[in-house]
């Protein structure tokens, strides 16, 4: 339990030779970190007062190991509940740089602060009601999209297309069963509640819904990783041609 409400940190760009490096913060000691090390002055350190400072709102300052500025930067702050894991977060857009990013991630975790493993952050976005299942399964999806229909496909999921899907399903069944039990307190006494008729025309929609995602499962997964072919025959039978055809058809995809 400790090591789900401790504060984390980890890159949010890729760490290397890039103009922007981007590290996330989330967790209750965000803020009271940020108040230690930034500055918004270079002359001397002049922190933010987190209670005057509204949320969704970027800083310009420069980030302070003592005495010394590591890297002008902008910071930018998101107060609970509204930020992607539901915590308080803080976001520092630094230079891009190996060294920078040592720097800072030694600074954090002199701070206290624990190195986020991966895939965390959506986990704590889960763990706090911000997504669901299947939306922490789509940023995965979407990010490793290789195909116009793999990332509308992710994409769809993370706007929760597949989760409302499962909630309607979810409540019809409810429904179903409610109007079955009723009907059967109320047989004993031979009073029809509801036609059988009816209840069996929303059982067989159930049993359909059911189907359907079962049967779009193999699909959805040749969209999302693709399939193996393997392609034989004589030389000079056409094998490169059919190949340079699949290929267009999957970029088309």
């Amino acid at each position: 339990m400790e090591k789900e409400t401790a504060t984390i940190f980890a890159p949010a760009t890729p760490v290397g030779e890039t103009s922007v490096l981007v590290v996330r913060i989330s967790g209750k000691d965000s803020f009271p970190v940020i108040e230690k090390i930034f500055s918004k002055k270079a002359e001397k350190f002049s922190g933010l007062d987190m209670d005057d400072v509204p949320t969704h709102t970027a800083h310009h300052g420069y980030i302070f190991e003592g005495a010394e500025i590591v890297d002008e930067v902008v910071v930018t702050l998101f107060k609970s509940p509204n930020s992607y894991t539901g915590e308080d977060v803080a976001e520092i857009s630094s230079h891009g740089g190996r060294i920078i990013f040592k720097k800072i991630s030694e600074l954090l975790s002199g701070c206290g602060l624990n190195h986020a493993e991966p895939g965390e952050f959506s986990k704590r976005a889960y763990l706090n009601g911000k997504i669901d299942l299947t939306q922490a399964e789509a940023i995965a999806d979407l990010i490793r999209a290789k195909t116009e229909l793999s990332y509308k496909a992710a994409k769809n999921q993370l706007r929760g297309v597949i989760s409302s899907k499962i909630n309607n399903l979810r409540n019809e069944l409810i429904n179903t069963c409610s109007l079955v039990e009723l009907e059967i307190d109320f047989t004993e006494e031979g009073l029809e509640i509801i036609d059988k008729q009816s209840l069996i025309s929303k059982l067989d929609n159930v049993t359909n819904i059911v189907y359907n995602f079962a049967n779009s499962y193999q699909s959805g997964r040749i969209i999302r990783d693709g399939i193996n072919l393997t392609i034989s025959g004589k030389p000079n039978a056409g094998k490169s041609s059919l190949l340079i055809i699949f290929s267009m058809i999957a970029v088309q995809l």
